[in-house]
């Protein structure tokens, strides 16, 4: 029951802000470039929508950091 990509029939209206450490933003960079997503914001979109879908599988620890998630994400799409 997850989200299907993309949706086409949803236009992206809204804007959401929001503040980031490098780190983060150097793992998100990593994961597209890896991915070949050209936008950042789309690769933002991808990695929430893959969060969200997760997330209503199982739970997820709270204590586990975005960067630290991330970086375990690039390294796992690296080996493969």
């Amino acid at each position: 029951m997850g989200l299907e990509y993309p949706m086409p029939e949803e236009m992206k209206s809204e804007r959401v802000t929001t503040m980031m450490t490098p780190s983060e933003v150097n793992a998100i960079d990593d994961w597209s470039f890896a991915q070949r997503i050209r936008s950042r914001g789309e690769a933002i979109r991808r990695l929430i929508e893959m969060g969200l879908e997760t997330a209503n599988r199982k739970p997820v620890k709270p204590s586990v950091g975005l960067t630290k998630l991330g970086r375990e994400a690039v390294k796992r799409q690296s080996a493969n």
